[in-house]
């Protein structure tokens, strides 16, 4: 999991632990804010990984988001993966 801005990406979480062949439960809790009380907190399997403090939007070239344009993406990095089945 990244949070990434302008300036830099920052990794959140990220597993090693091989999960080929079981269901996850991943869970995320999001506060979308440009100031510090903005909040993303993500847990696996009832164990939480990511308990993040700060600013969840970044300034664009001309303003910060309007309502409702956040733009927020989930997927499964296939490529890494060898071959399939890929699952999400």
């Amino acid at each position: 999991m990244t949070k990434q801005s302008q300036e830099r990406k920052i990794i959140l979480y990220q597993g090693n632990e091989d999960v080929r062949g079981r269901w996850l439960d991943f869970r995320i809790v999001l506060f979308f804010s440009s100031t510090e009380n903005g909040k993303i907190q993500a847990t696996l399997n009832r164990k939480q990984v990511v308990d993040y403090r700060g600013p969840t939007l970044f300034k664009t070239s001309t303003a910060y988001p309007v309502r409702g344009l956040i733009y927020f993406k989930t997927g499964l990095y296939r490529d890494a993966l060898q071959r399939p089945p890929w699952t999400m």
